[in-house]
């Protein structure tokens, strides 16, 4: 509505932001540049104090507004079909930065108040240093609610990764990138904190980072307390922690073994609890196997408020998905081996359980969850599942599964619900080095009916992903595109 509420004239009652647009606006063109200097003529609108541009990068500008000091403005830049538009009071000395621009795209941006005074000047972003990976996308973006989405991307599998994580629109297209480079493996966690904030670590070799849209550092994790590296997850807690992993170096009757440390970070670098695989061995609850020296290799760690627990823990190797008390150090129960599975009629059936299992999402009783398969028998490996779990009686019953048909993929990938009932789906690939290889990664939306309404697929095969999030459009990048309200 917006975009067409530009091209008439005042005549019409069109505002934006509060304000009425100066009488006379000529329509928006995709040459932002073709413009006369002033977007009005004669005495429809009067030309206003000087704007300039003050900086440009891949995906910010930055304007001076400092003629306009004390003023209240409307500051917008156009171009590439988006509006970055924002009401403002100009301040001496302070820059109006817009972010999430597209890279290499030409912009007209424009000052105006109340009073009918407007100043334009042009701005062209740089091209990216580190563009996106070529992706295909298919579908509605407004199946995403024309959300941005947020996920790492790497190539090469488990070598030499060139890792960052990025934000694009549901487009396909390159909004802001952080770069990693090549000492992260593949399972670097991100997730949008909101207030301009990212927070991203793992991969073995990046520590868990909380990272301002301007690339300032607010927060990091301390080195973590089992001299390793850490992995999978950085998550926020519902307290504002953080929650982390790494390995262990263990003991059991006199043999080494690698076990698993889940620890929660306060912003004050204090640690706030932990507990470790190693309570479940002294309890029986696991059995070290000392022909899989990872058997205990945790991916996730996530809160839950279920009688007797309040954290699930995912392990890989062991296909278990085991809840903890985290203050007792207790496990109360593990779904696969605890459990009797439930079919629609609620008869027991045999188990159906995740194996090699990523990014468990449990929402209230329901429990979503990324199933590798690396050992199912049958067809279909890869999938991802939902279960309704009744933790008291220790049944689950199976609501829905989504697999693709040749979907066979041992590592990563991550799940989230958002909207009614729908849900994003990681899909990544881990490159064997077969250019003849059809699997390839890609983020999938999933409608109400846990159909495919949207899909971003990398076109190369040696692209990989490890979790995907999407971000509401009405909280970053103030573009009428996305968010015309």
């Amino acid at each position: 509505m917006l975009r067409a509420c530009l091209l008439l004239t005042l005549v019409s009652g069109c505002t934006r932001g509060g304000l009425v647009l100066a009488p006379g606006l000529p329509p928006v063109e995709d040459d932002p540049f073709g413009l006369d200097q002033w977007w009005s003529a004669g005495d429809v609108a009067l030309p206003g104090p000087a704007v300039d541009v003050a900086g440009v990068t891949a995906h910010t500008v930055d304007l001076d507004v400092d003629a306009w000091d004390g003023e209240t403005v409307t500051v917008t830049c156009r171009g590439g079909g988006d509006e970055h538009t924002r009401d403002t009071v100009a301040r001496a000395g302070e820059v109006v930065r817009f972010r999430g621009l597209l890279a290499d795209q030409a912009y007209r941006c424009s000052v105006s108040n109340d009073g009918g005074r407007l100043s334009t000047v042009g701005a062209t972003t740089s091209v990216d240093e580190h563009p996106l990976p070529d992706v295909t996308v298919t579908g509605d973006p407004v199946e995403l609610n024309d959300s941005y989405v947020l996920f790492n991307v790497f190539v090469d599998g488990l070598e030499s990764n060139q890792q960052q994580v990025v934000i694009t629109d549901a487009e396909g297209r390159l909004r802001w990138s952080t770069w990693l480079g090549d000492d992260a493996k593949g399972d670097v966690d991100s997730s949008w904190l909101g207030d301009d904030t990212v927070m991203y670590g793992g991969g073995y070799g990046v520590y868990p980072t909380q990272l301002s849209l301007d690339g300032d550092q607010l927060w990091q994790a301390p080195r973590a307390p089992t001299s390793h590296s850490y992995h999978h997850q950085a998550r926020e807690a519902a307290d504002g922690s953080v929650i982390t992993l790494t390995l262990t170096d263990d003991v059991y009757e006199g043999t080494d073994y690698h076990g698993h440390w889940v620890g929660a970070w306060t912003m004050d670098g204090e640690l706030a609890w932990s507990w470790t695989t190693a309570e479940a061995v002294e309890q029986g609850v696991l059995v070290p196997n000392f022909e899989d020296s990872d058997l205990f290799h945790a991916n996730a760690a996530v809160e839950v408020d279920w009688p007797g627990c309040n954290l699930l823990v995912s392990l890989r190797d062991a296909d278990a998905l085991m809840c903890v008390d985290r203050v007792s150090g207790d496990v109360a129960w593990v779904l696969q081996q605890d459990f009797t599975l439930l079919d629609d009629a609620g008869e027991a059936i045999a188990g159906d359980w995740p194996e090699g299992q990523h990014d468990p999402e449990p929402d209230g009783d329901k429990l979503l969850v990324f199933d590798n398969g690396p050992d199912r028998e049958g067809d279909v490996q890869t999938r991802v599942i939902e279960y309704e779990l009744d933790p008291s009686a220790l049944t689950a019953q199976i609501l829905w599964p989504y697999a693709e048909e040749g979907c066979d993929e041992v590592v990563w990938g991550g799940v989230e619900r958002f909207g009614d009932d729908r849900v994003l789906i990681a899909f990544p690939h881990c490159s064997n080095g077969d250019p003849e290889d059809p699997a390839r990664s890609a983020i999938i939306g999933l409608d109400g009916d846990h159909e495919q309404a949207w899909r971003m697929q990398f076109d190369e095969e040696t692209v990989g992903i490890y979790r995907a999030s999407l971000i509401d459009p009405c909280t970053i990048f103030e573009n009428r595109r996305y968010c015309p309200g």
